[in-house]
């Protein structure tokens, strides 16, 4: 008898390829959106995360997720996901991206004051949070030292008398996180005659 011969095709899948991009940061008050990923021989993409915030819906399943951070991310590091579905009998792959989610600042220039035209003002009851820096500006004559501290002082010019001057604190946000600002009316009163 001859001998019998019959065939058999295999074929061989690729295998997908994860890439989840590059550690990244975003402020507690802001979206971040996934710019940097990438995928080879995938079926499916899918994103999830660890935090407390949400993917928007519909971009959880594309490249580029937009995770939005809630107030108890803030200080936290999210871990987004990337999982890759593969074709055929082929594993996923997956891989992951760390998401610094940094605190905001916070700006409190104190309440409203008085001093006379004759005498310094020093600003003793601001209050700032997750500062990379403050700043002191006015709207008056006058002029302020210690403009980078929590305890500026403001001294009046004669002109300044009978006005109000408005005492401006800028405190610089940390990562990208938009800098805050708050503002304390000081009242100048006219000295005696």
């Amino acid at each position: 008898c001859a001998d019998a011969v019959d065939t058999k095709a295999l074929t061989i899948t690729d295998s997908p390829t994860a890439d989840a991009g590059v550690a990244a940061e975003t402020c507690e008050n802001l979206s971040y959106t996934v710019t940097d990923a990438a995928v080879t021989n995938n079926a499916s993409i899918l994103w999830t995360h660890d935090g407390d915030g949400t993917i928007t819906p519909g971009t959880e399943t594309t490249l580029s997720p937009e995770y939005n951070p809630v107030a108890t991310d803030a200080g936290t590091v999210v871990t987004l996901t990337l999982t890759v579905g593969g074709n055929g009998s082929c594993a996923d792959a997956v891989d992951t991206k760390a998401l610094t989610i940094t605190d905001s600042p916070t700006a409190d220039a104190g309440a409203a004051a008085e001093t006379c035209e004759n005498a310094a003002y020093t600003v003793m009851d601001a209050a700032v949070t997750n500062s990379a820096g403050i700043l002191w500006t006015h709207d008056g004559n006058g002029s302020i030292v210690n403009a980078t501290t929590l305890n500026p002082v403001y001294t009046p010019a004669p002109t300044d008398a009978g006005n109000i001057v408005t005492l401006t604190l800028t405190v610089t946000g940390n990562g990208s996180c938009a800098d805050a600002v708050d503002t304390k009316a000081l009242t100048i009163t006219d000295s005696p005659t």
